[in-house]
């Protein structure tokens, strides 16, 4: 995604957004389907980040 940053993405969204929701299912992608793209910043930062916004989706 051309970035030095975390970043999360919906990647149906993105990737395929012309697509039925048909389509989607006989490629196996689920609509929520999510991309993350790893940055530079502290490792420990991101599974931080990643850990908290997980606990806050439930």
């Amino acid at each position: 995604l051309g970035s030095e940053k975390t970043l999360l993405s919906p990647y149906v969204i993105m990737a395929h957004y012309e697509d039925s929701k048909e389509e989607l299912e006989k490629l196996g992608f689920d609509f929520y389907l999510m991309r993350l793209s790893v940055g530079i910043e502290d490792v420990d930062k991101i599974i931080k980040s990643l850990d908290h916004a997980l606990n806050l989706s439930n």
